[in-house]
């Protein structure tokens, strides 16, 4: 039950952190810097399953999960943004046992 529960979690914890790429994406094609989790239409706030952040030097978006099972809460997504305009995820910390097939990159279990 907890796998399912970690699993769900990170899930939504993607989802919400993902919702921003479109955002960015706009700000980059206008030729501007994202600089700031509001720039990408992410919550400044913290949500039920995020705290947002930026990867500097316009890198990406990060999200720290909030709550959940020990197996994923206060560990980091990452989503990176090539220079390709192409995205990536990683999330180092989570077991990729976790993580959907094909969605993110995780830590060998």
């Amino acid at each position: 039950y907890q796998n399912y529960t970690a699993k769900s979690k990170f899930s939504a914890a993607l989802s919400e952190v993902s919702a921003g790429k479109v955002g960015y994406d706009a700000k980059m094609n206008d030729g501007d810097d994202v600089t700031a989790v509001t720039d990408a239409g992410l919550s400044a706030d913290k949500t039920a399953n995020c705290t947002f952040g930026v990867v500097a030097a316009n890198g990406g978006l990060t999200c720290t999960i909030e709550a959940g099972p020990a197996s994923v809460s206060g560990k980091t997504i990452t989503l990176t943004r090539g220079t390709d305009g192409a995205w990536s995820c990683a999330a180092a910390e989570v077991d990729a046992a976790l993580i959907g097939k094909g969605t993110c990159t995780g830590a060998a279990g």
